[in-house]
């Protein structure tokens, strides 16, 4: 007889092979056909709110693997929150303004060999390549399973937005927060434009690390007259700019006598540099010998006077020694701010080594907090125009801040020798110059070190000293309004306080104009008799009115008049075209998407970006937003860190480690790419890569495995009445292990710690399912009767089961929650429409949970005893086995299981249980009780429909059990 008709074999439409890339279309394309993010509005309307502010990413270019990262976070987030009983809607939105556009459209031009158009032309060119770039995100994004309001995203284009931003730096300008002022800032010689510490990256760059002697000139000790001051620079180009040495009092200096040098093997002179440093300089100078003379005091240094080392051609000035406190590694860069003194210059001063040449000025030693002995000489290269505590130090003692680069990097015809050329370019030039005056070069070698640069054109950034338009961050408290703010922020992970507070401390004012054409206009008025900015509420409400219709082009195509309005004439005002800053139009958006917006509020629940938005969007939005609001528009911040190949090294096209997130979800589907986003310690660097995916696949297989064994075991399963006190022992473990963790996904979202979710949920269908609970119960669901309690039973928690499990993994794979909740439910809506199950406390029992930790270590040890007497040739599959289970202590009869219980368990065909020792061989259980397994062949002849191998296999004529004798006799 044919007994396969009489079993009951698992059915589903649910496919292992899940084919995603075109089923996950076909999902996708009926969410998009149903309005299912509009459904949910609807239906989730009047709950609490839960509200992520989506940081917008630039419009320009195809969204890379942390971008992609990004998104899938900030849905699954979302999602959770959702089934937990918020109302959760998401805005997306796109920062389309500032230089990654501009830079993008300048090049298409530049290809095209055309000349660049006239303004409003070229700001139509870059509307038009952003809106290009917000389609081609948005259809990627929406293709990786984000819900959101696609159709209605914020903009900053937008002139609504634009127009807001307007009012926004209106508060700014009527609080008298903005000034203008002149200070080095970051500058990009290639894009001509002042650069946000945000906008930059640190790369490894080749430079001349030089000692340049500077020759002293005055001094009333007379000893030192033949001396020099030594100074250390990875950048010569700045020497042209220099007019002072800073030095420190709390730095002892020596005076001494060197033999011999890197660069001259005869020389033969006198050097003035730190104690401290004086070993390692003398190494890198390899000086042949030398003599310590005596200490220089810092009231000795306070009287030197140098010349420039071209002295004769131009730089015929002293350079001053100055005390500070900021030397570094890596000169001309700084963050120590000082306040304006009344105190006058040293009378302390060294000879600029060019002196002679042309540079005939007196450079000044002068005294400054910001120097150190960390590196170096102890006595800092000063030039004002190109390193903040430079252009500090200078502008407290009255030595001039001269100019020496233009925009584009190349030195002002007025500059000596080096007239028109190009900085980086110039190396070679400035090492010649020196090299004709002996003694003045000690040493140049080439170093490579770490050097900021352009994240957008890769070039090397300078300080420049110019005009710009910042922000106060002391004037009117905002640094202080900022810092206490930040006190009241969940910072996740924990280091994330630490990094945004020591930013906001150190920070200098905000720098918030550029040099540029595309983006929100710094929308003011200078009056051209006393240089103050016009202040004025009906003019900025009339500007925001007249770019609310037009958008801001109008700023450029309207006459200035339009803007005043008769209280004021035009040709009494210079009008102000820098652009503003694009991290404060982005820091702004808080205000006019959290705050306009109806279904939102303000503040965020939560921003969620990349790690380096300590110093970017998170810093931006909080200053702004203390600046007019007096408080932060974030209750929490959550920071990922960046996505890098298997190697670790962070994906560029140089190195051909690149990997198209879209390449990905074509291949193998998007719920691939959310697995890896949501599974992995994204608080660190995520490695990304076809060995990374291939682990991923494997996870997402067991987990897609266990919904289609649910839903093959349910198949023509009516769900009925759910009784608890109807299920079996291992039913209600089962159960138990579910509102455990149950209990801690709901944790977990608290701190957003989701890939620990996805680590629980899976070892929870691998081991506690998949290799315990189902295949303890497979015979009972293929062989036992339709009507039998345990069947039932069985089948019953399979159903809530499902429910539950799915509904945890839809915010994770999106595609196969939905898949397989419309395969079990084709009628119902979609599973994120859902709630998160509400698990009963009664599941809950630690008790039950340390039962059965013993029952499955009986389990483990009879496991092991099969495959031992399997390798032994004594039996081939478990059904072939019978187990007898040695309890002298009654510990098994404690645990409330028959024999029958027991064999199911094992999945052997029989269990006998005896009061005794063990034999000498048996398994042990555990060494702290006296039980043990002893496996023996099973009594009897096999059944042909359940293959147990049972004595009264014998006495049925069906040649079955009796089990499967009764079932098939219906």
């Amino acid at each position: 007889m044919d007994y396969k008709s009489t079993v009951f074999l698992p059915n589903t439409s649910f496919s292992m092979k899940g084919a995603l890339p075109d089923k996950e279309q076909e999902i996708f394309g009926r969410w998009e056909k149903d309005g299912l993010y509009q459904k949910i509005r609807a239906k989730f309307k009047g709950r609490p709110k839960f509200i992520l502010h989506d940081g917008p990413p630039f419009a320009n270019g195809s969204p890379h693997a942390g971008t992609a990262l990004n998104r899938i976070l900030k849905d699954a987030v979302i999602k959770f929150k959702q089934m937990q009983g918020y109302d959760a809607p998401f805005v997306p939105g796109w920062d389309c303004h500032g230089l990654p556009i501009e830079w993008k459209v300048a090049e298409q031009l530049k290809d095209k060999k055309q000349d660049k158009p006239d303004t409003i032309q070229f700001r139509k060119m870059c509307r038009d390549f952003a809106s290009y770039w917000i389609d081609v995100q948005k259809s990627i994004f929406k293709r990786l399973g984000s819900l959101g309001d696609w159709e209605n995203p914020y903009l900053t284009m937008d002139p609504k937005n634009e127009a807001i931003m307007v009012r926004e730096f209106g508060k700014l300008l009527m609080s008298g927060a903005i000034y203008r002022g002149e200070r080095p800032v970051l500058w990009s010689v290639i894009e001509k434009t002042a650069l946000a510490e945000a906008e930059l990256e640190y790369k490894d760059k080749k430079s001349a690390s030089i000692y340049v002697a500077f020759k002293i000139k005055k001094t009333p000790s007379s000893d030192l007259l033949d001396a020099s001051c030594v100074i250390w620079t990875t950048t010569p180009w700045t020497l042209p700019g220099n007019r002072a040495i800073s030095f420190s009092d709390k730095i002892k200096y020596l005076l001494i006598s060197v033999n011999g040098c890197l660069e001259d093997r005869n020389l033969n002179t006198k050097l003035i540099i730190a104690e401290e440093l004086k070993d390692r300089f003398l190494k890198d100078i390899e000086a042949s010998d030398h003599t310590v003379i005596r200490q220089v005091s810092s009231d000795e240094l306070k009287q030197v006077v140098c010349q420039h080392p071209l002295a004769g051609v131009g730089y015929n000035f002293d350079v001053a020694l100055i005390d500070g406190k900021h030397v570094t590694s890596d000169p001309g860069r700084g963050s120590g701010q000082m306040e304006p003194s009344d105190e006058g210059p040293n009378d302390f001063y060294d000879q600029h080594p060019w002196a002679g040449m042309g540079y005939d000025f007196d450079i000044l030693l002068l005294e400054g907090r910001h120097v150190t002995a960390d590196s170096g000489t102890g006595l800092v290269h000063t030039a004002p125009g190109h390193g903040l505590d430079d252009f500090y130090v200078c502008k407290k003692y009255g030595v001039p801040v001269v100019q020496t680069v233009d925009d584009g990097g190349c030195y002002y015809d007025c500059v000596p020798i080096f007239a028109g050329k190009h900085i980086f370019k110039v190396e070679q030039d400035i090492l010649d110059q020196l090299r004709k005056r002996p003694g003045t070069l000690l040493a140049a070698k080439e170093i490579l070190h770490s050097y900021p640069h352009s994240w957008r054109s890769k070039a090397p950034l300078i300080y420049r000293t110019t005009k710009q338009w910042f922000i106060s961050l002391d004037k009117t408290d905002l640094r202080k309004k900022a810092l206490k703010a930040i006190e009241d922020v969940r910072w996740l992970p924990s280091q994330g306080y630490n990094r945004i507070k020591s930013f906001v401390s150190s920070r200098g004012d905000w720098c918030i104009s550029r040099q540029r054409t595309w983006g929100v206009p710094l929308t003011m008025f200078i009056d051209k008799k006393t240089g103050d900015i016009l202040k004025d509420q009906s003019v900025i409400d009339r500007t925001a009115s007249i770019i609310e219709k037009e958008g801001t082009d109008a700023w450029y195509s309207h006459p200035a008049q339009d803007f005043l309005g008769d209280k004021y004439k035009a040709s009494d005002f210079e009008q102000v075209f820098d652009i503003v800053d694009v991290w404060l139009e982005s820091g702004s958006t808080h205000a006019y998407v959290l705050k306009n917006r109806e279904e939102l509020a303000w503040p965020a629940d939560l921003y969620l970006e990349g790690s380096d938005q300590h110093r970017g969007w998170f810093q931006a939005s909080l200053l702004h937003a203390c600046a007019t609001y007096d408080s932060a528009p974030y209750k929490s911040v959550l920071t990922h860190g960046f996505v890098v190949d298997e190697q670790g090294y962070k994906m560029s096209k140089s190195l051909g480690n690149v990997i198209d997130p879209m390449d990905i979800v074509s291949k193998n589907g998007a719920d691939i790419m959310r697995l890896w986003a949501v599974n992995n310690e994204y608080t660190e660097d995520m490695k990304f890569g076809p060995t990374i995916l291939k682990q991923q696949e494997d996870i997402y297989r067991r987990i897609r495995n266990t919904l289609r064994y649910m839903l093959g075991a349910l198949d023509q399963f009516d769900d009925g009445q759910f009784d608890y006190d109807l299920l079996t022992e291992l039913d209600k473990w089962t159960l138990h292990k579910v509102a455990y963790l149950d209990n801690f996904i709901r944790e977990q979202v608290e701190t957003f710690a989701l890939n620990r979710i996805v680590t629980e949920i899976h070892n929870f269908c691998s081991a506690d399912l998949s290799a315990f609970y189902f295949d303890v119960r497979k015979d009972c669901l293929y062989c036992d009767d339709a009507d039998d309690p345990k069947r039932k039973a069985y089948r019953q928690t399979l159903s809530v089961l499902f429910d539950i499990v799915v509904k945890w993994l839809a915010p994770i794979v999106s595609f196969t929650a939905e898949e397989a909740w419309l395969t079990r439910r084709p009628e119902a809506d979609s599973i994120h429409m859902q709630n998160m199950p509400v698990v009963p406390a009664q599941w809950y029992s630690p008790e039950r949970e340390a039962k059965w930790r013993l029952i499955k270590a009986f389990r483990t040890t009879a496991t092991a005893g099969l495959e031992r007497a399997r390798e032994n040739k004594v039996i081939g599959s478990s059904l072939q086995a019978s187990i007898v289970l040695y309890d002298p202590e009654a510990i098994i009869s404690g645990l409330g299981l028959s024999a029958k219980d027991w064999a199911e368990l094992f999945i052997t065909s029989s269990v006998d249980i005896k009061n005794s020792n063990p034999p000498a061989d048996a398994c042990v259980v555990d060494e702290a009780i006296s039980c043990g397994i002893e496996v023996v062949p099973a009594n009897g002849e096999k059944c042909q429909r359940c293959w147990k191998v049972l004595p009264e296999v014998e006495q049925n004529p069906e040649e079955v059990c009796d089990r499967c004798a009764a079932i098939i006799r219906v």
